[in-house]
């Protein structure tokens, strides 16, 4: 999980947005933080 994960948060830290993450990981983590923070789009 840290090839994704990790590096997912440090781009996000410094303003690097990924076009696209997946992780189940995320789903339950990161997803929920950033939709209450109004940072994801839907497409």
């Amino acid at each position: 999980m840290r090839i994704i994960f990790e590096p997912a948060i440090d781009a996000l830290e410094v303003g690097k947005t990924p076009d696209i993450l997946f992780s189940e990981r995320a789903e339950f983590t990161l997803i929920p933080q950033w939709a209450w923070q109004d940072k994801l789009v839907d497409i």
